[in-house]
């Protein structure tokens, strides 16, 4: 039984990601054409709270389904696409 505490099943994340950016191989870990918010949360080392201030303000994409939300991989994949080419977006 998975528990959403358990971060174990996080630990290589830990250990593959760069300080300054995010590697394919990380994408590669996580099958499935969705991530869930704490998957996405540790993919770019950021909280919890901040990938849904994310999603909330569109810049890390989403779908909702009943009262459960999922970022796309598709998505992701082009969003760190888009901060590797340009860097973060400043407004």
């Amino acid at each position: 039984m998975h528990r959403p505490w358990d971060t174990r099943r996080f630990k290589s994340i830990y250990t593959i990601l760069p300080i300054p950016g995010v590697k394919k191989e990380v994408l590669q870990q996580h099958e499935g054409l969705v991530l869930t918010v704490r998957e996405t949360a540790a993919i770019l080392r950021i909280s919890r709270t901040l990938t849904y201030e994310g999603i909330k303000s569109g810049e890390i994409p989403s779908i909702k389904i009943g009262r459960r939300l999922l970022i796309p991989r598709s998505g992701l994949e082009h969003l760190l696409g888009q901060w590797g080419a340009g860097g973060a977006k400043h407004e």
